[in-house]
């Protein structure tokens, strides 16, 4: 992102080079950064028109970890084609407001103001920082005003005002906001809510009336759940937007995930069905294929509206279906491991190893499970009053196994023989780590796991010992026809 550098502490571009300020000044200072990276460290003085320095334009990257290789890893575009022009600029969320006050001058303020001046000349738009005037001083701009004499978001006494501040995006587990709702965004998430559909490629010519949305991604040791959020938060995105059709191709060759081990099959088509009529080997042969860089949440708002305001189960009622292979295999774990009426059948989650991990608990990723005893004794009464004469019983924890085995449920209980790890194995690491470390079959472990999850969805209820992803899954295959369903330590 160019900025407009006040106290310049970089080395300039080249001795007396200077750019004269104009209405194409960004477009110009873009071109040189986009050439020569190295040149992306200096800052470029501009003069007006009488060669006095006005300010220096200087160059923050995007991504803080960039990818080694664009084509293997979907990032954040650091150069956009700023066209006002453009036939695909994405302004739902523009749309929805009747002012907009920026806190900076930036690069993306200044294209967003453009856009706004364009198509809604006779909505508001304040500018908190002098350096407006550089940028936003002909009769083209008569909705734009600059004020220095207030503070952002304190001057617009409008109920429809979207206020756009210049920082680095964040995500915060604690809060969730639905960020398109909040009226606050960064210029960056705003920017990519317009022209995220311009990050297209063509891998021919056949499908010129359609639109495509490639999800793709390395997985590294995410697992099961991590798969299956990433893609469907995404798939609802496209879904939710106009004719553009969603497809998911997991496979980047060489990243040693748990499905695949980098051997370059589509990690989502080995478990479920694809979640579009096309297959991969159209898409790869069509016109208009959007390529999804935002890989954090609250890079897209779209995307964040996806995450933050719609219940992660019903995005698996919707989209998520097992293929044939994962049905016929999971049909017949269920009928290997429950011999009695499975609506007499509570299934019961009850989560440790990671869970247990005090430094995973303070990031607030996770909620800390409630103890096991009490897991027990709220079974027993819900079995009791709920009429369930078995349980089944899944868990990870070989601590949490034992303890329920040795309880008086013991005669009550159905489960699947999987690996289980208590959390002395973890040496206060994750999982994941004791997979890599120790070269665990993790295919095998998550069609396991998809097994266990299965079996969850087709209980008469369910109750859980925290929420996590096994009990939004089950919750999202059984369609909310739980006759009983409780996350204890939100009780």
């Amino acid at each position: 992102m160019i900025y407009i550098d006040e106290n310049n502490n970089r080395k300039p571009y080249m001795t007396n080079f200077k750019l004269c300020n104009g209405d194409d000044i960004i477009d110009r200072v873009r071109c040189i950064y986009k050439v020569d990276e190295e040149i992306r460290e200096c800052s470029i003085p501009v003069v007006d028109e009488n060669g006095k320095l006005i300010y220096f334009a200087s160059w923050v990257s995007n991504n803080n970890n960039p990818p080694q290789d664009i084509k293997d890893v979907l990032y954040v575009p650091e150069f956009w084609d700023y066209s006002l022009e453009n036939s695909i600029l994405d302004r739902e969320i523009l749309d929805s407001y009747d002012a907009y006050e920026f806190e900076k001058v930036d690069e993306y303020s200044i294209f967003l103001a453009r856009v706004i001046s364009k198509y809604y000349k006779d909505k508001k738009i304040v500018f908190y920082d002098g350096n407006a005037k550089y940028f936003f001083n002909s009769n083209n701009y008569l909705n734009v005003s600059i004020v220095t004499d207030k503070k952002f978001e304190q001057h617009l006494e409008l109920n429809k005002t979207l206020y756009l501040f210049t920082g680095e995006v964040y995500y915060d587990h604690n809060i969730r906001p639905n960020q398109v709702n909040q009226n606050k965004l960064t210029t960056l998430s705003a920017i990519i809510s317009v022209l995220w559909q311009n990050d297209r490629v063509s891998y021919g010519d056949k499908n010129p009336d359609k639109v495509f949305y490639l999800i793709k991604s390395k997985l590294g040791m995410q697992g099961l759940s991590d798969l299956i959020k990433f893609c469907l938060y995404r798939v609802d995105m496209a879904k939710n937007r106009k004719d553009i059709i969603p497809i998911i191709d997991m496979c980047v060759p060489g990243d040693n995930n748990q499905f695949n081990y980098g051997d370059g099959t589509n990690a989502w088509t080995m478990l479920f069905k694809q979640v579009s009529d096309f297959d991969l080997t159209q898409v790869y042969q069509s016109k208009n294929v959007i390529i999804g860089k935002e890989q954090i949440f609250s890079f897209n708002p779209y995307l964040a509206e996806s995450r933050f305001s719609k219940d992660f189960s019903e995005l698996i009622n919707e989209y998520l279906v097992l293929n044939d292979t994962m049905k016929k295999s999971n049909e017949k774990a269920l009928k290997d491991t429950i011999n009695v009426d499975i609506n007499k059948v509570l299934g019961v989650i009850a989560r440790g190893t990671d869970y247990k991990n005090p430094a995973v608990a303070a990031a607030g990723v996770i909620k800390k499970p409630c103890e096991t005893k009490d897991l027990i004794a709220r079974v027993k009464e819900v079995c009791k009053e709920k009429g369930f004469t078995h349980i089944f019983l899944a868990t990870e924890d070989q601590e949490i196994f034992d303890e329920f085995m040795s309880s008086d449920l013991k005669d009550t209980i159905y489960y699947v023989d999987q690996n289980r790890y208590t959390y002395g194995q973890l040496k206060n690491g994750l999982l994941s780590d004791y997979y890599n470390e120790n070269k665990v079959d993790t295919w095998s472990m998550n069609t396991k796991y998809l097994g266990i999850i299965y079996i969850l969805s087709k209980c008469g209820g369910l109750l859980t010992s925290t929420s996590c992803g096994s009990y939004q899954i089950a919750t999202g295959l059984n369609d909310h026809k739980y006759s009983f369903n409780e996350i204890l330590n939100e009780k």
